[in-house]
């Protein structure tokens, strides 16, 4: 049951592949100049597009170990769009800081000065109704980044009060519960949507 359940959700995920390439047309097709946002919205998507690609290849052989990072990863591309929007300033100028070489966590809050931590964007953007899920997406995920709990429980079972580990070191990850599995999944369709809506939101804008 589990197994089909997790196909469903790949299938839906490699469908929004296409919906990711879609948004070039979509930036670009407005009336007004393209301008150095558009560059910076496009390479966030083609960032996006190949981390779904590889969760989803991951995905298929049973490597959520590496799959699981992924998320996080693409987790950071919805933040850098959101930091963005939260310097107040001219988001060409912000883009030309960065191609310059300046790091967005350098660049700061324009309401309250603070640095764009991902640490601070995460805790901002889930102050918003829809992106309240961010907060858990980013710590669960960052689990699987940085060595922590969850690599030891997708490499060894058993009962730690006696030490009566199973150790493995083999391809796959069988240890990883079917649930938590389902979960990345979701994550990774959720934090795509995201990637849309602010997307979308700079779209809106540019018409106007």
């Amino acid at each position: 049951m589990i197994e089909k359940e997790l196909s469903e959700y790949l299938t839906n995920i490699e469908k929004i592949e296409g919906d990711i390439i879609s948004y070039e047309e979509k930036i670009f097709k407005s009336e007004s100049e393209k301008c150095l946002f558009d560059t910076f919205c496009i390479a966030q998507l083609n960032r996006s597009l190949n981390l779904v690609d590889a969760f989803v290849t991951l995905a298929k052989i049973d490597n959520y170990i590496v799959a699981m990072a992924l998320v996080r990863l693409h987790l950071d591309t919805l933040l850098r769009l959101y930091a963005i929007r939260l310097t107040r300033l001219d988001v060409n100028q912000v883009v030309e800081e960065i191609l310059n070489g300046k790091s967005i966590n350098k660049l700061k809050d324009g309401t309250n000065k603070k640095p764009l931590t991902d640490s601070y964007l995460k805790e901002k953007i889930s102050e918003m109704e829809n992106f309240i899920w961010v907060k858990e997406t980013y710590e669960k995920s960052s689990g699987f980044v940085h060595f922590s709990d969850n690599i030891l429980r997708a490499s060894n079972l058993g009962d730690t009060s006696n030490m009566s580990l199973k150790h493995s070191i083999k391809l796959g990850s069988s240890l990883i519960n079917g649930f938590d599995k389902k979960v990345a999944c979701v994550q990774m369709i959720k934090i795509t949507e995201g990637i849309f809506g602010l997307i979308n939101n700079w779209i809106d804008l540019k018409e106007k």
